[in-house]
């Protein structure tokens, strides 16, 4: 996925597990600032918020 500078998705869920992987660039959620070579897991049924200050491409991959 590519995300343009400023970004932003407000809170929201997903049923299944999210991987993301950020391959360029920043990538924010309600916890921190993930630079590129970060790695986050969410479970499903968590509530993030997330967006980009400066562009990025991230992986992002649901499981089941």
């Amino acid at each position: 996925m590519k995300a343009d500078a400023g970004a932003h998705a407000e809170s929201h869920a997903h049923d299944q597990t999210e991987q993301i992987f950020v391959v360029v660039g920043t990538f924010y959620d309600q916890t921190r600032t993930y630079q590129a070579g970060d790695y986050v897991s969410r479970e499903p049924g968590t509530n993030p918020i997330a967006g980009s200050t400066t562009g990025a491409t991230v992986l992002v991959v649901y499981t089941p």
